[in-house]
């Protein structure tokens, strides 16, 4: 029999064994999600620049970038907002008791995501009319697509939030969304040949998008086999949480509201070429952070506030560095390569200064992704409200600086704005995370049974 020693060395050594393959394991899921978001992300950079190239620049892309938004805003949040508390939540959950909390979740999200698209369709032409500028472009069809979207959307973020639980389940999420925009494209190419009204072919390929989503979403929901891999853990998760992820989210879509609205009181086709900029540029960026987002929130579930707090800093350093070179190389390739593009797009470059807006929201991209990050540091150490707080006056001073700038500079103050508002919020959520952890410092999440 071996010596007690002996057994605790061999214990040791077995369990950093299991420890480093797991970490192995969780670095493969991230970067196969990383590469298949990438992917994702540039097949609807593809859509963005197929839907201008053939339509061009009229008033149904101007009413469908308008009032779209709503749909992905409220992907937004259930895809972001909503699963800082989701995935710290159920994970603090036993196991046995994670799926009857989950079908809750699901029944009360189509109820809700159901209403939403009613009220929507209802209130339809005088959410058109204000974010246009006073115009009415879509009938009653078109809103009513908008609006079966808008009612999957909301269902879409349950069902994602407990795919991006466990580390196999981020990479299943990126496998879903890709399926997904493929089935967009597709749609997109087939309208864009048929016989049909040019006003419906945006709405019909948004909602063929979102429901395709819940299939491949529910598709890869049975296929998980997971739970295992994470423990419960315990922390300061309450409903308190979900109230103020969404106090924020709220805060974050009428500031974005009214960032539309600026830009349908612009000249016709400022609303399409804004939204046609931040997409060339945030799709594929956005590629690579969502995956690592996701697995950051996992992470600080696991560690003390101090280390995330470091972990966190880091990230905003290098997220600040990654969005720079992004919208120069955005800058620099747009301007050496115009001649190559389709004379639609060429012309839209040209007209609306679209490489100094790709340099603007390269850099808001890279704002944008410090933010989401502190955020999940925030949520997962219980200071929610103190990350909600700090964002609603943010968006309050990027609205006004935008609303104050549009009229000398056009839609490069839409941009503009946003960087000043997020880069202000974002030095006050690293100062005020310092005094958080350095005063107090909250209880570490941990394994329960360790």
């Amino acid at each position: 029999m071996p010596a007690p020693d002996a057994v605790r060395v061999r214990y040791r050594v077995s369990w950093r064994t299991a420890a480093l393959f797991t970490k192995a394991r969780s670095y493969k899921h991230l970067g196969g999600a990383v590469g298949l978001s990438l992917l994702s992300r540039l097949l609807g950079l593809f859509r963005e620049i197929l839907i201008v190239a053939r339509l061009g620049v009229h008033e149904y892309t101007d009413a469908y970038f308008a009032t779209s938004v709503i749909v992905l805003w409220l992907q937004n949040w259930s895809f972001g907002a909503w699963s800082l508390y989701f995935v710290p939540k159920y994970l603090s959950l036993p196991t046995k008791d994670r799926t009857a909390w989950f079908r809750r979740r699901f029944r009360l999200a189509t109820l809700y995501s159901t209403a939403g698209a009613t009220i929507f369709v209802v209130c339809y032409p005088a959410i058109e009319s204000t974010m246009l500028g006073g115009r009415r472009v879509f009938g009653v069809g078109e809103s009513l697509i908008l609006g079966l979207a808008l009612a999957a959307t909301g269902v879409t973020g349950v069902l994602y939030g407990r795919l991006i639980a466990i580390p196999a389940g981020i990479l299943l999420a990126a496998r879903a969304l890709l399926l997904a925009n493929i089935a967009g494209v597709t749609t997109l190419v087939v309208f864009l040949t048929a016989p049909i009204p040019r006003s419906f072919v945006l709405p019909a390929t948004l909602a063929v998008t979102q429901f395709a989503t819940i299939g491949a979403l529910v598709r890869f929901s049975r296929a998980l086999k997971g739970d295992a891999e994470q423990s419960p853990v315990t922390g300061l998760i309450s409903p308190s949480h979900a109230v103020a992820t969404t106090v924020e989210n709220v805060a974050f879509n009428s500031n974005a509201a009214v960032h539309q609205a600026i830009a349908g009181w612009l000249p016709l086709g400022s609303v399409t070429v804004n939204a046609y900029a931040m997409r060339l540029l945030l799709l594929p960026v956005t590629g690579l952070m969502t995956p690592v987002q996701q697995y950051m929130m996992q992470l600080f579930a696991m560690k003390s506030a101090r280390t995330g707090f470091q972990t966190a800093t880091r990230g905003v350093m290098a997220a600040m560095g990654l969005g720079l070179v992004a919208g120069l190389v955005a800058m620099g390739t747009t301007v050496l390569t115009l001649p190559l593009w389709p004379a639609n797009v060429a012309d839209m470059i040209t007209e609306y200064r679209m490489p100094l807006l790709l340099c603007l929201y390269g850099a808001y991209a890279g704002v944008l992704f410090s933010n989401a990050l502190m955020a999940r540091w925030y949520f997962a150490t219980g200071n929610g409200w103190s990350y909600a707080v700090v964002m609603i006056v943010a968006y309050t001073a990027g609205t006004t600086v935008k609303a104050f700038l549009a009229g000398p500079l056009g839609v490069p103050a839409l941009p503009l704005g946003a960087i000043i508002g997020e880069g202000a919020a974002m030095m006050a959520l690293v100062v005020r995370g310092s005094r958080l952890h350095s005063l107090a410092e909250p209880m570490p999440i941990t394994r329960l049974g360790q």
